[in-house]
């Protein structure tokens, strides 16, 4: 229950639910779109024959897909996990009103060299699938489809919980003036030392 609100709060009233739809229906259109653009490009590659020959994709697919998808998945579990702790600190700074807390992840952001990992590996784990010679068009397709998806998804939503200002929770709970703090100052004067 909001205490600057007598009525009681009810997650499941059709005008929460409408605004819950209309700011997480982008968060899924969005790799939607990346995954329905690869499955295109693979189908255009089927028909022009490009793909791993018969026979030769099972050791690719059994070894190199096998090891890309679990390096994939440890190392995505491992940037989430980590994403997620520094989320929950930042939502707890809000709540608990303590903007220094607050400023010290507010710009802290996933390394480059994590993006490249994940993307490279990304590349290389779609590229097997859509390499492979699928018999069935419609098990490569939605092979192709989710794993466009699922990789575009966790793109979508790590870069979301990665960045406090441009969170759909946090927008609307964030004070201006903590946004427009000049860290580099703040640093300067110390005012973040214990």
């Amino acid at each position: 229950m909001n205490p600057n609100n007598p009525k009681k709060f009810n997650p499941y009233s059709p005008a929460r639910i409408l605004i819950v739809i209309k700011r997480h229906v982008p968060m899924v259109l969005k790799p939607a779109i990346f995954a329905i653009i690869m499955l295109g490009l693979w189908d255009l590659l089927r028909h022009h024959g490009i793909f791993f020959t018969t026979g030769s994709e099972l050791p690719f697919t059994t070894f190199g897909a096998a090891f890309l998808a679990i390096a994939y998945g440890i190392l995505a579990t491992l940037v989430i996990s980590s994403i997620w702790d520094d989320y929950k600190k930042v939502s707890f700074t809000l709540i608990q009103n303590d903007k220094k807390t607050f400023l010290l992840y507010r710009d802290e952001r996933m390394p480059i060299m994590i993006h490249l990992l994940l993307g490279i590996l990304s590349f290389f784990l779609l590229a097997f699938a859509m390499m492979t010679q699928w018999n069935d068009g419609y098990a490569g397709g939605f092979t192709i489809f989710s794993i466009a998806f699922i990789i575009a998804l966790f793109f979508f939503v790590a870069i979301e919980l990665n960045d406090p200002k441009q969170s759909i929770w946090f927008k609307e709970r964030i004070p201006a003036e903590w946004l427009a703090a000049d860290i580099d100052e703040i640093i300067k004067n110390k005012e973040l030392s214990p």
